[in-house]
């Protein structure tokens, strides 16, 4: 029995905790400084969907096999990716998309290759 995208992900930050977030255009705050924690995720038909410290939301159309390691955990293709998010503090929305490039967490304390 294979495990799904989603599981792979669950398990991923069970064991580390906390991450640092790599969209396709670049880091998503500080680069290994602020650091996420997944708080629910879900799979439906071709999509993966990661809620990260109840604020940011991504969701991914038909995602390439995620790959990971102590260090990292790496979505490395989709057909689209969305990212929806609030500010912390005030709560005002945006919303990003991505049709290329990959998806990528950092474990807490890792530093790039």
């Amino acid at each position: 029995m294979s495990t799904s995208p989603d599981e792979r992900v669950v398990q991923w930050f069970e064991r580390v905790k906390l991450a640092s977030l790599e969209l396709p255009t670049g880091w998503f705050g500080r680069p290994h400084g602020d650091l996420h924690q997944l708080t629910w995720s879900g799979s439906a038909s071709r999509r993966i969907i990661l809620e990260l410290d109840e604020h940011l939301l991504l969701m991914a159309t038909d995602p390439g096999p995620v790959s990971c390691d102590e260090r990292s955990l790496t979505i490395p293709s989709f057909a689209q990716l969305v990212f929806a998010w609030e500010e912390f503090g005030n709560r005002r929305p945006h919303l990003q998309g991505f049709t290329t490039g990959a998806l990528r967490f950092w474990a807490q304390g890792s530093q790039l290759p």
